[in-house]
């Protein structure tokens, strides 16, 4: 289905979760590319977070 996980570093460092903790296949991306994500997907009116 082309979906793609992906892990905020900074986020996991915060709660003290490690890579090898993960399912495989998930990569660790900088914040700054999580917040690039946001706006990126935002402006298409592709972006749902729910809580």
């Amino acid at each position: 289905m082309g979906v793609e996980f992906r892990c905020c570093q900074l986020a996991s460092d915060m709660i003290g979760l490690k890579k090898e903790e993960l399912i495989p296949g998930i990569e660790f991306i900088c914040s700054k590319d999580v917040a690039e994500l946001f706006l990126t997907y935002s402006e298409e009116n592709q972006l749902i977070i729910n809580f």
